[in-house]
Formats: structure tokens, C-alpha cells, sequence
């Protein structure tokens, strides 16, 4: 099948992600019936992916799913099922805004965005290669031993965006303000003020580890924007999902669960008995 000159291909990197929360096999290419719209076929492959889930045919337990295709043009839509629509058949769909005749420039890391704010734990984006024929995308990210420390690197830890729950573990307010948060699987966050710098700082650690790395200084009259939500609950971005890699084994595979815990199972890597 020749595809079309349009454009290149794009891959997860170019939409904001590394395609280490994908549930679709890289390359699959699916054609629709002519009476049949593109929101059509999300329907059906969300009821293929909701079945993995059910049937627990996936690494680790998932109900926040996003699926979303990009268009010719640039613009794109998502289908999207969260805790609620498990087992109902149903879902929820974004479109992007209308871009002009031809080709877009629309910036395709709005669909890393819209999954961050929407804590989807899976995913998979296509291509739309021809009127009727859609391409899942793959990715460009070398499997680089020294860039990444190991190949597993960029599937196990890295893609994680989203809420993870904290739970207060200690508090004293006459050091420093000092407080720490549990995050889960021995991770926690550290926060104080330092005094020389007038900063408030916010380390990530592990409680077996000696590492610990700062995430953010800001100014101690602040609330720590962009760091926690409304509820005080963390926002792992890029950045910080980074760390918490450095502080695991290569065999550990983290992952936000269904109930926003930071959560770990088991991975079994190649040369293992």
C-alpha cells in the first residue's frame, strides 16, 4: 500500500509522548467503510483496548484510555473512556479546532497536553494516510544504553503524566516548615524552606536510596505552582517522572494506577532466567 505524499509520517515523539503507555501494535494500519467516519473506528478499537483491560491482557491494570487519530490537515480527535464508562460501551471524543485549507501547523504536543489533564494511563495515536486509511504511529526514541542506562528505559518509567497521590508522613513547622509526602512504593517528596537562597525546595527521594534530587525552588511565599493540584496531590511531568527512573531497578515497571497511587510491578528483562 503506497501512501500518500502529504507529509511524513509523524511519530508518539512528535505528538509529546514516547509511545511506552501504547496498547496498539506500532504500524497497524486500518481501513474504514466508505459510509464509516474516522470517530467510527476510535469506537471500535477503545471497545478492543477496554477488552484488554477487562481480561487483564496488558503489564499492569489500566481504565484511563485515550485513543486519538491525526488528520491530513494537521488537526486531530480523541476518543477517550475514564473509570465510569468501563463495561458501558461508551466514550467521550475531543476535536481539535478547525485548522485552514491544506496542510497545518497545528502543534501535535496538544495531544500530550489534553492526556496529562486527563491522567489517561494508555494510549495509542494514528495517522490518517488516506481518505479512508489510518496508520498507528510509531516512534523515533533510540533504544541507547548510554543515553537511557538501559533499553527498557524509555517504556518503564518515563511516560508517566499525570496525578499520583500524596500522603503526609511527617511535619515540622519549627525546622524550616519542613514537611514530607509519601508518594508510594518507598518514593517520597521532601519540602522546606532554605533560609540562604529565601527558596522553598521540594526534593524527590526514595527511602532506601541516598539519592534524592531537587524538583523545584520557588519563592517560599508561593504555593508551588504547577507542582501539586487543588488537592495537593502531585502532577508528574517529564521532569519529574526523569527522577523517579534514576531511583528505580530496571526491573521495575512504575505506573499510575486506577486509583492514582504511584504503583510498581515486576518486569522481566531480556538475559533473565
Amino acid at each position: 500500500m503506497e501512501e500518500l505524499l502529504y507529509s511524513e509520517a509523524i511519530t508518539y515523539e512528535d505528538c509529546g509522548v514516547l509511545g511506552g503507555r501504547t496498547v496498539l501494535e506500532q504500524g497497524a494500519v486500518y481501513e474504514i467503510r466508505e459510509d464509516a467516519e474516522p470517530i467510527d473506528l476510535l469506537g471500535t478499537l477503545i471497545r478492543e483496548v477496554q477488552n484488554k483491560y477487562q481480561t487483564g491482557k496488558h503489564i499492569y491494570p489500566y481504565c484511563r484510555i485515550a485513543l486519538a487519530i491525526v488528520h491530513m490537515d494537521g488537526t486531530f480527535i480523541l476518543a477517550y473512556v475514564d473509570e465510569d464508562d468501563i463495561g458501558k460501551d461508551t466514550f467521550s471524543y475531543y476535536k481539535s479546532p478547525q485548522a485552514g485549507m491544506g496542510i497545518s501547523s497545528t502543534d501535535y504536543t496538544e495531544i500530550e497536553s489534553w492526556f496529562f489533564a486527563n491522567d489517561v494511563q494508555v494510549y495509542d495515536i494514528l495517522q490518517q494516510i488516506d481518505d479512508k486509511i489510518f496508520k498507528v504511529v510509531g516512534y523515533k526514541t533510540p533504544k541507547d544504553k548510554e543515553k537511557y542506562g538501559h533499553s527498557y528505559d524509555v517504556f518503564r518509567c518515563l511516560d508517566i503524566r499525570g496525578v499520583c497521590n500524596l500522603k503526609q508522613a511527617d511535619s515540622c513547622d519549627d525546622f524550616h516548615n519542613y514537611k514530607k509526602y509519601d508518594m508510594g512504593e518507598d518514593f517520597y517528596i521532601e519540602a522546606y524552606d532554605d533560609e540562604v537562597t529565601g527558596t522553598r525546595e521540594y526534593w524527590l527521594g526514595r527511602y532506601f536510596m541516598e539519592e534524592k534530587y531537587l524538583i523545584l525552588a520557588s519563592d517560599v511565599d508561593d504555593d508551588a505552582l504547577g507542582l501539586f493540584d487543588d488537592n495537593g496531590n502531585l502532577l508528574i511531568d517529564d521532569h519529574i517522572a526523569e527522577r523517579i527512573c534514576r531511583l528505580t531497578d530496571p526491573h521495575e515497571y512504575i505506573f499510575i494506577d486506577n486509583d492514582y497511587n504511584l504503583s510498581m510491578t515486576g518486569l522481566r528483562m531480556d538475559g533473565d532466567e
